[in-house]
């Protein structure tokens, strides 16, 4: 997953991905992530694609259209989805743990080699 923001922010986010407070599962305890959680920073998000995808053990010529992806959108964006999963309040009922976040969901591209 690639992220982009503030340095600020990504930093604090690297910092907790390095040295986490908890134990960190996939959904349950027998669940471990098989790498590191965090494979570069990068201010180049050319350079951290090429991380991730060399990491990934891919070839670094493949680019970000050749994957699925999902990315932030608004309300107002053609195609946006809403999905209810940005955390507000914990010990909350149910309904409202969580807050509204949009998103797109962008479909590999259909040019397998755009540079041919």
């Amino acid at each position: 997953m690639l992220l982009e923001g503030p340095s600020a922010l990504l930093e604090e986010i690297a910092a907790a991905l390095r040295n986490p407070r908890w134990g960190v599962w996939l959904g349950r305890k027998c669940c471990i992530p098989a790498s590191p959680l965090l494979a570069a920073v990068s201010p180049n998000r050319g350079d951290a694609w090429r991380e991730l995808l060399r990491r990934a053990g891919r070839s670094s010529t493949e680019t970000e259209e050749q994957f699925d992806r999902v990315i932030e959108a608004s309300a107002t964006d053609s195609g946006a989805d809403m999905i209810e999963d940005h955390p507000v309040g914990f010990g909350k009922p149910i309904g409202e743990r969580h807050a509204p976040r949009w998103i797109r969901r962008v479909p590999r591209s259909s040019i397998v080699n755009p540079k041919s």
